[in-house]
């Protein structure tokens, strides 16, 4: 392999990775969006958390739908 052909793929790589953390940061601006719009829209979703990544869910009879995902995943991560 040349030096030219292993620069070339070295700036291949970092410009994909540029990439992919540009397309995560858009990715997490339009979710946060989202969110926002569905929160004022609807005082019963609530935000809980699992492993630290945010789950949101709508609440209903006291309970979340992002909590019994949360409950779930516990349960299928524990397996």
């Amino acid at each position: 392999m040349s030096v030219r052909t292993r620069i070339g793929s070295s700036l291949k790589s970092r410009t994909k990775s540029a990439m992919q953390a540009q397309k995560r940061r858009a990715w997490l601006l339009r979710v946060a969006r989202q969110r926002q719009g569905l929160s004022r829209s609807d005082a019963g979703v609530r935000q809980v958390s699992f492993d630290g990544e945010p789950l949101w869910g709508r609440v209903v009879d006291g309970f979340t739908a992002a909590g019994t995902a949360a409950d779930n995943l516990s349960l299928v991560a524990d397996a």
